[in-house]
């Protein structure tokens, strides 16, 4: 596989979302882009990946309850990734109000 025209695949690809997205004929979902340094992974995804979704179901649905709940979970992760040393890997982030399940499985 040629590595090289990963990056501008993706570039050419977010362009035309963003083309569709301003067109308002169909939802687009708009990946936010915070990505502020931190020293460790867990303050990280903490703070930009899971506290910005819990924000954003907070604001946009009005589920303070979830939110409350959610605010447990970052005090606990230094625990649950005790004694393993993480290496830095791509994430899969695509969540979004049309990629989620909710109810009783």
């Amino acid at each position: 596989m040629n590595r090289s025209i990963g990056p501008s695949m993706f570039e050419g690809w977010i362009i035309g979302l963003d083309a569709l997205y301003a067109t308002n004929s169909i939802r687009v979902p708009q990946p936010f882009k915070i990505n502020t340094w931190f020293t460790d992974w867990i303050s990280f995804f903490s703070e930009h990946r899971l506290g910005y979704q819990l924000k954003f179901a907070r604001d946009q649905y009005g589920d303070a309850s979830i939110y409350e709940k959610g605010q447990r979970l970052p005090k606990c992760m230094p625990l649950l990734f005790e004694g393993n040393d993480i290496e830095p890997c791509l994430l899969h982030g695509d969540l979004w109000n049309g990629n989620i399940i909710m109810g009783n499985l």
